[in-house]
């Protein structure tokens, strides 16, 4: 019998390598007592000399891949925090950035101050829902006083289109959507209405405004007015009376609109 040198696997006596690793099988009596040959040659080939020695594979050990694993998410994990604060030093920079922005220039400023409403200008592309209406920040420069005194103008300006009984001009000072006396959120239509119908029965009208007072909100954009309102409407009929009255104002695109209208104590009525 031969067997291998290397591997110890016993072969019968015609064959020449050993078919696990090609080592050059020797003869000898390596067999053990008992033992019968194990890898015996098909049709009485003989194995190749160029048979390649078999190695075998080692793999990683538990150990090994725990701590692949562990590494693999520390650098996950510090990829994570530098993304993490990548992003808050942007958005930092952004907000600084459009603090700049909106910062008014003196020119600007001083343009906001010289514009007052006029009866005749009008917005026809304010939308329907107030809430939509887009806000004209209030200039940083601009004081209170300045922003009250833009008010009084305009419920003045406001007075004098309904002595005019000009319904364009006069309902040019309304949003679309208006808390009317007693039908909140009335549509500008039904306002102009009801407005329309006392200009078309009398064909003068005298108003008088006393003991205004203008109280801003917080935000600057929006105000409340009240005042003793006074009015004689002469036509066909005469009809007279004395009022306390609300004004409820928000500044849209730089001028004051009136969303919100009501009498808050009725002194005398003559009809």
């Amino acid at each position: 019998m031969k067997h291998c040198p290397s591997c110890k696997q016993i072969y019968g006596d015609d064959v020449r390598f050993c078919y696990a690793d090609g080592t050059s099988l020797v003869g000898g009596a390596a067999e053990q007592p008992g033992e019968r040959p194990t890898a015996m040659p098909i049709d009485g080939a003989q194995s190749p000399p160029y048979v390649s020695k078999v190695k075998t594979l080692e793999l990683p050990s538990t150990t090994n891949i725990a701590l692949i694993g562990m590494a693999f998410f520390a650098i996950l994990a510090a990829g994570a925090i530098i993304l993490w604060m990548l992003s808050i030093s942007n958005a930092t920079r952004n907000a600084a950035d459009t603090g700049q922005t909106n910062t008014p220039t003196p020119s600007q400023t001083r343009g906001n101050e010289r514009r007052l409403p006029t009866p005749n200008a009008r917005n026809d592309n304010i939308p329907a829902n107030r809430d939509s209406y887009q806000m004209t920040p209030t200039a940083q420069t601009e004081n209170q006083e300045q922003t009250r005194g833009k008010v009084l103008d305009t419920i003045d300006a406001w007075k004098q289109a309904g002595e005019s009984r000009d319904i364009d001009d006069y309902m040019a000072f309304y949003g679309d959507v208006i808390d009317y006396y007693r039908k909140p959120e009335s549509s500008k239509s039904f306002v102009r209405g009801d407005k329309q119908r006392a200009f078309t029965k009398f064909q003068t009208a005298t108003v008088n405004i006393t003991d205004l007072n203008v109280s801003l909100g917080a935000d600057g954009e929006s105000a409340e007015a009240l005042f003793d309102k006074e009015w004689l409407y002469d036509g066909r009929t005469r009809f007279s009376g004395k009022v306390r009255q609300r004004l409820r104002l928000r500044r849209i695109d730089d001028r004051w609109l009136i969303f919100g209208e009501r009498d808050i104590k009725v002194y005398y009525v003559n009809k």
